[in-house]
């Protein structure tokens, strides 16, 4: 009987054993399915907010597509109607008044930039675009469309020389910036949509959506990030699509058929040195120019209309160097020129744009920067031709490849100088002498002058945008400067599964693990809770699942160190601890803090 109560006992025993290891199995499976099903929500909501994200870009660039391609049609038609406006002096009172029309021009055009946006200075806007987007927050004035907008139309509509690109650019970003700033979007995304801002200004202007883009891109952006690609893509096709609607879709230059033997792009390469030189003196000189007026003692009023009147001058004996230019572009894209005046004019417009823009001219320097390499170009192709008819085709072509050899040296936009041409003649067969020509310009000037035409007056005055800076800047930016103080520690002692509601309450992946002494033992990640949880460990202490080689980084040394020693380890954050007390924590990087 005995025996058989103990067997029965036993057998009790084994069942409640069995049965307790059911109920625990259970339960462990049951906080696993939990733990899961949190971690998807958590990933389905990052998935969720990800794609409003996108999907509110993706709009918001169409906005500003819309609002760029409006503003390119507003600037064009108030040049236009300010132009017959001025014009009708000199037919009513003599043509005299055209060398007063400059001066009155350029006083009205500084007056309103010098009231309302003294920050621009009243010329080129792509300076102060990338400015806003390189070391800025992608902050422009709201002000800067409407005042752009006037003072352009007053300077190039009384003669003024100078191009409608920089201001369209500086207008459509500003747009952009106004609404980024709406919609309450952060410091990047706000610097994306001004991107897609400029581009899609130039876009509108010259209906030229690939080339707005990748202008946008190379010169603003500075960079081919994916992300970015999509968006400003779109707010360029879109604003030249209303602009096409609007205003047609005329190409802006249409020389006669051209054709070329391969052995001309030799001599493409030979025009893109030449170019590339030129591009040095244009920018220089017109720099010389500004500086020239600045050590004349004037006041400030009396200066834009000392330039006006100067300009005024030079185009009342030669008024192809006058306004915008295209057409003495389209003159020149043609073979209607002479080799002395094509040199002449080429000089001329570098003095002329000069004193319009140094003088407190708004205007822009993308067109006149096509103008001097069209005219150097075409008479590059004279001379050829001259020397070695049998050698060349069609000497027009040496003005298309001068045309965009200029815009890529002087810019800084290679890629832009060889698809912008294309795009405004509607000619595809010309990709190979402009290649040859761009690049070779680009490389030459780049040699010689590090700055391009947009960023020297940012230089001179103490200010570099070039991406090579932001690259430099890990090496004398220290650890401390940019290190997160309020940090989020964890107790060695509390258990897994609380780090996981931590996890949510935060948001953030890793927690530096300091002991109740105050020293730094370690650090837990959210892959290390995920490893705990599938090995059964919710209830175990961080102290037993954290990593306790640590790799730190201290306050006094480079970010770049700092960057490299995180790619080597592969991983996403480091402590910053005293060099002196390694357990002493002061703060925490991550790798988006430097990136």
């Amino acid at each position: 009987m005995e025996t058989d109560a103990e067997q029965s006992g036993g057998e009790s025993d084994d069942m409640s054993k069995g049965s307790l290891r059911i109920t625990l199995t259970s339960k462990i499976k049951s906080d696993i399915r939990e733990f899961y099903s949190r971690i998807r929500f958590l990933r389905s909501g990052t998935r969720s907010n990800v794609s409003r994200l996108r999907l509110k870009i993706f709009l918001l660039s169409v906005i500003i597509g819309v609002l760029g391609g409006l503003g390119a049609i507003a600037l064009r038609h108030a040049i236009d109607y300010l132009t017959e406006i001025f014009m009708l002096l000199p037919q009513t009172f003599g043509r005299h008044w055209i060398v007063a029309l400059p001066a009155i021009g350029g006083f009205t055009a500084w007056l309103i930039t010098h009231k309302f946006t003294p920050e621009s200075g009243g010329r080129d806007g792509v300076a102060e675009t990338m400015k806003a987007v390189s070391i800025g927050s992608g902050d422009i004035n709201s002000r800067a469309p409407l005042t752009t907008t006037l003072a352009t139309s007053l300077t190039i509509g009384s003669g003024g020389s100078a191009g409608t690109e920089g201001p369209i650019i500086y207008i459509s970003a500003g747009f952009a910036s106004t609404v980024a700033r709406l919609f309450k979007l952060d410091v990047e995304h706000k610097k994306l949509l001004v991107v897609c801002g400029a581009a899609a200004g130039l876009s509108a202007m010259f209906n030229a959506p690939i080339g707005g883009a990748l202008f946008g891109l190379e010169v603003v952006h500075q960079g081919f990030e994916f992300p970015a690609v999509i968006p400003v893509l779109l707010s360029s096709t879109v604003a030249t699509a209303l602009s096409i609607a609007v205003m047609g879709d005329s190409p802006l230059f249409k020389p006669p058929p051209l054709t070329y033997y391969h052995h001309e792009v030799f001599f493409c390469f030979i025009l893109g040195s030449i170019v590339g030189l030129l591009s040095v003196l244009w920018v220089k000189g017109f720099f010389k120019i500004e500086d020239i007026l600045n050590h004349v003692n004037l006041s400030g009023y009396v200066k834009p209309m000392l330039g006006g009147a100067l300009v005024g001058i030079i185009i009342y004996f030669l008024p192809h160097v006058g306004g915008e230019g295209v057409w003495v572009i389209k003159s020149a894209l043609s073979g209607r020129i002479a080799v002395e005046m094509l040199l002449i004019l080429g000089a001329l417009k570098i003095l002329t744009c000069g004193l319009t823009l140094g003088s407190g001219g708004s205007g822009g320097v993308f067109i006149p920067s096509m103008f001097i390499g069209a005219m150097f170009g075409g008479a590059f192709g004279l001379i050829i031709n001259t020397l070695a008819p049998s050698l060349v085709s069609e000497s027009t072509l040496y003005a298309v490849v001068g045309m965009a050899a200029m815009l890529a040296a002087a810019c800084r936009a290679p890629l832009t100088g060889v698809i912008m041409p294309v795009e405004m003649m509607k000619n595809y067969m010309m990709a190979l002498p402009l290649i040859a020509g761009c690049v070779t310009s680009y490389f030459v000037s780049r040699f010689v002058m590090k700055e391009s035409i947009y960023t020297m007056g940012l230089f001179r005055n103490g200010i570099d945008v070039s991406l090579e800076l932001r690259k430099d800047l890990l090496d004398y930016i220290k650890a401390g400067e940019i290190m997160s103080t309020n940090v989020t520690t964890l107790n060695p002692n509390i258990r897994t599964f609380q780090v996981l509601e931590i996890i949510e309450q935060t948001g953030h992946t890793g927690y530096p693990v300091v002991s109740s002494e105050g020293k730094l033992v370690g650090i837990v990640t959210f892959k290390d809770v995920i490893k705990a949880m599938k090995e059964g460990k919710k209830d175990c202490k961080i102290e037993d699942v954290m990593s306790r080689k640590l790799v730190v980084a201290y306050p006094d040394e480079p970010l770049r160190q700092v960057l490299d020693r995180m790619t080597e380890h592969g991983i996403s954050r480091v402590p910053v601890v005293d060099r002196n007390n390694t357990a002493k924590i002061l703060g925490i990087i991550t790798k988006s803090d430097i990136l």
